[in-house]
C-alpha cells in the first residue's frame, strides 16, 4: 500500500507544481506586462500635463509681470517733481485695482522709499536685491514665508532719463496665484505636483505646510542620488521624464521648467495607485487559475486510482518475489495497458525462476552430499544460461580438482611412507653414528692419558740424563788426574778400543732411535701407540749403556792393575770419556727435543679431544633431529591416509 500510495502522490505532486508552476509564471508575465503599461500610460500622461502645469504657471507669473510693467510705465513714479504722497496714492490706487498683498517703491540703495504699511523697510539684503541690479530688469523672488502667509514677490527697475536705476517697483503677489494650478493636477491617490528652486526647496506644493516649513524634495524623498540626478535634470531646465524607486515601489516623475524663473514645475504619483485594476485582473487570474488546478488534481486523482489498484498488485507481488517468494501465483491484470504487459511478464519471470531455482537447488543438494557426477538439466534463458554454463563448469572444475586431489593424495601417501622408512634409518644411522663418536672421544682420553705418561717417563729419562752427563763430567776429571797413572796401560788398548767402537755403535742406535721417535711423535695424532714402542726401544738402550758402563769399569779396574803399564790406553781411555761426555750431551738434547714433542703431542690430543666432544655433540643433535623428522613423517603418513579416505567420500566422473 505504501507503494501504491506512493506512486499516486507523486503523480498528483508533479501535476500540482506543473500546474502551479504554469500559473506562477503567467501571473509573473501578466503583473510584469501590467506594471510596463502602467508605466507607459504614466509616463505619456505625466509628460503633458506637467508642461501644461508649467506653461500654466509661467502665464499666471507673465500676468503678474505684466501689472507690474503696467504700473511702472508711470511716469510719476520717476517724475521727480511729483511729491511722495502723490506717488504713495498712485501706489494705493493700483493695489487696490490688483490683488497685491503690499506695492511699494524702494530707492536705488534697497531702502523704502514709499509704500504699503506692511512693506519690507528694506530689500538690500538678499539675492533678489542683487539680481535686480545685475539684471536690470524684471525678477521674480522665491516664494517667501510671512506673517501674512505665503507671498511671491515681483520687482522691476524704474529708470531715468539718463537709463540710471532711480526707484524699485516691488509688489507681492498672494500665495494663491501658484497654488490655483497646482490644486487643479489631480493624479492618482498619492499623486502630487510641486515647484522647486534651485536649492530643491519647495516653492509650491499641494501641500502648502511643506512650502511653511521650508522643506526641500530631498526630504520628502530622500537623500538619494537618484534624486539627486532628478534635481539636476530639473534645476539646468531640461523637459524629462524618470522612474525612481525599486519595483514594488516605483514613482514616477514628470518634470518641465517655469521659464522667465529659476524653477522648475514636477507632477509625480507612485506606480501602485493606477495598480488597482491591474492587481484586480491578477487576482482574478490567480482565482480562475486555482480553479483550475483543483479540476486538474481531481482528474488526475481520478486516472492515478484507475491505475494504482493493478500497478499496487503487481507491486506487492514483486515486493514478496524480492523477499523469495517463488510459488505465490501472479494474477495476470486485463487492463489492455503496460500494467497488463508487466503482470504477465512478472507471471512468466515467477514460473521460469521457479524452474530454475528448483534445477539448480537440485544440483547444489548434489553437490554438498559430495556428488560430483551430476550436470544441470532443462533449458535456461537469457542471463540464467550463463548461471547454467557457469555451474556446469564449475562442477567440471570441481571433478579436475578432486581427481588431482585424489592422485596427488595417493603420491603423498607413498611419499610419506618412503620418508617415514628414511626417517627411521636416518634415526638408527644417527644413533650408531653417536655411540661410535663416543667411543672414539673415550679412546682419545685414553690416548692422552698414555700421552701423559710417556711425558713423565721422558723427564725422568732427562733427569737421568743430567746425573749421567755430571757423573761422565766427574770421570773426566779422575782420568785427567790417573793419565799418568795409566801410562802403563796400554796392553788393555785393544779392550778399550772395542768398548769405544761398542759406545760408537750405541750413540748411532740412539741417534737413529731418536729421529724414529720424532718421526712417530708428528704421527701420534690419531694412534699413539708407536710411541710406547720407542719409548721401551729407549729404555732397552738406556740399559746396554748401563751394561757398558760396568763393562768398561771393570776394565778401567784390569787397567788400573796395570796402571804402569798402560798409559797410552789411559790416555787413550781418557778420549773415550770425553767422547762419551759429547754424547751424552747429544742424548740429553735428544731427550729434551722428545720432551717437547711429547708437549705438543699432548697439546694436540686435547685439541682433539675438544673437537671430538663438539662432534659428539652435533651427532646427538643429529640423532634428536632425526627421531623429530621420524615423528613428523609419521604424523604425515597419517593425515596422508586421512586424506586418502576423504578424497574417496567424493564420487567424480570417469
Amino acid at each position: 500500500m505504501e507503494a501504491k500510495s506512493g506512486i499516486q502522490n507523486k503523480i498528483l505532486k508533479n501535476t500540482a507544481v506543473i500546474a502551479l508552476m504554469i500559473a506562477v509564471v503567467l501571473m509573473l508575465v501578466m503583473i510584469f506586462f501590467m506594471r510596463s503599461l502602467t508605466s507607459s500610460i504614466l509616463l505619456e500622461t505625466l509628460q503633458p500635463m506637467a508642461k501644461s502645469a508649467s506653461q500654466s504657471v509661467e502665464g499666471n507669473l507673465h500676468m503678474m509681470a505684466d501689472r507690474i510693467f503696467m504700473i511702472g510705465d508711470n511716469a510719476a513714479f520717476t517724475d521727480e517733481a511729483v511729491s511722495k504722497e502723490e506717488k504713495q496714492d498712485l501706489l494705493d490706487t493700483a493695489k487696490s485695482g490688483i490683488e497685491f498683498v503690499w506695492l511699494a517703491l524702494y530707492s536705488a540703495d534697497g531702502s523704502l522709499y514709499t509704500g504699503s504699511v506692511s512693506s519690507p523697510s528694506s530689500i538690500s539684503q538678499g539675492e533678489f536685491f542683487t539680481m535686480l541690479k545685475d539684471t536690470r530688469n524684471l525678477v521674480i523672488d522665491d516664494t517667501r514665508v510671512t506673517e501674512n502667509g505665503l507671498e511671491i514677490v515681483i520687482g522691476v527697475p524704474l529708470f531715468d532719463k539718463n537709463k540710471e536705476i532711480i526707484y524699485y517697483l516691488i509688489g507681492s503677489y498672494k500665495y494663491d496665484v501658484l497654488n490655483d494650478v497646482l490644486s487643479n493636477i489631480n493624479i492618482g491617490k498619492n499623486g502630487t505636483a510641486f515647484i522647486i528652486n534651485k536649492d530643491g526647496k519647495y516653492m509650491a506644493h499641494h501641500d502648502s505646510q511643506l512650502v511653511f516649513d521650508e522643506k526641500t524634495l530631498f526630504d520628502s524623498f530622500g537623500d538619494k542620488e537618484e534624486i539627486h540626478k532628478l534635481s539636476e535634470q530639473m534645476l539646468v531646465g531640461q523637459t524629462g521624464v524618470a522612474e525612481i524607486g525599486s519595483w514594488n515601489q516605483k514613482r514616477i516623475f514628470s518634470y518641465s521648467p517655469i521659464r522667465g524663473t529659476r524653477w522648475s514645475l514636477a507632477v509625480t504619483a507612485p506606480q501602485s495607485d493606477f495598480m488597482a485594476a491591474a492587481n484586480k485582473a491578477v487576482l482574478v487570474g490567480f482565482i480562475i487559475t486555482c480553479v483550475l488546478l483543483l479540476l486538474a488534481a481531481a482528474m488526475m486523482h481520478r486516472l492515478s486510482s484507475r491505475i494504482q489498484g493493478p500497478l499496487g498488485r503487481v507491486t506487492s507481488r514483486i515486493a514478496t518475489l524480492a523477499e523469495g517468494d517463488l510459488h505465490t501465483k501472479v494474477e495476470v491484470e486485463n487492463t489492455n495497458d503496460e500494467t497488463e504487459i508487466l503482470s504477465r511478464a512478472l507471471a512468466n519471470t515467477v514460473e521460469s525462476m521457479n524452474l530454475y531455482t528448483t534445477e539448480l537447488t537440485r544440483v547444489l543438494t548434489e553437490l554438498s552430499q559430495s556428488n560430483l557426477d551430476i550436470s544441470v538439466d532443462g533449458t535456461f534463458q537469457g542471463d540464467f544460461v550463463v548461471m547454467k554454463d557457469s555451474l556446469d563448469q564449475i562442477i567440471e572444475y570441481l571433478n579436475e580438482i578432486m581427481y588431482e586431489i585424489q592422485q596427488a593424495a595417493i603420491e603423498v601417501s607413498q611419499t610419506s611412507y618412503q620418508v617415514q622408512e628414511n626417517a627411521f634409518q636416518v634415526e638408527t644411522s644417527s644413533g650408531g653414528q653417536a655411540e661410535a663418536v663416543t667411543r672414539l672421544y673415550d679412546e682419545t682420553i685414553i690416548i692422552q692419558e698414555n700421552v701423559e705418561e710417556v711425558n713423565k717417563h721422558t723427564d725422568t729419562m732427562r733427569q737421568f740424563m743430567e746425573s749421567a752427563n755430571s757423573s761422565i763430567g766427574a770421570g773426566s776429571v779422575h782420568m785427567k788426574e790417573m793419565i799418568n797413572a795409566m801410562n802403563k796401560i796400554s796392553s788393555n788398548s785393544t779392550e778399550i778400543k772395542k768398548i769405544n767402537a761398542f759406545m760408537e755403535d750405541i750413540a748411532l742406535q740412539t741417534h737413529i732411535l731418536a729421529l724414529n721417535a720424532s718421526i712417530e711423535a708428528a704421527h701420534a695424532g690419531v694412534f699413539g701407540k708407536g710411541f710406547a714402542v720407542v719409548a721401551s726401544e729407549i729404555g732397552n738402550l738406556a740399559a746396554k749403556s748401563g751394561h757398558s758402563s760396568r763393562q768398561t769399569a771393570e776394565i778401567i779396574e784390569n787397567s788400573m792393575q796395570a796402571i804402569t803399564d798402560g798409559v797410552n790406553c789411559a790416555k787413550q781411555t781418557a778420549v773415550s770419556i770425553q767422547e762419551m761426555a759429547e754424547i751424552s750431551a747429544k742424548i740429553f738434547d735428544i731427550a729434551h727435543k722428545l720432551s717437547s714433542a711429547v708437549m705438543k703431542e699432548k697439546r694436540a690430543l686435547e685439541t682433539i679431544s675438544q673437537q671430538i666432544s663438539e662432534i659428539n655433540a652435533l651427532a646427538q643433535n643429529n640423532l634428536d633431529s632425526s627421531r623429530q623428522s621420524a615423528a613428523a613423517s609419521q604424523t604425515l603418513t597419517e593425515q596422508s591416509d586421512n586424506l586418502k579416505k576423504r578424497i574417496q567420500r567424493f564420487r567424480l566422473k570417469r
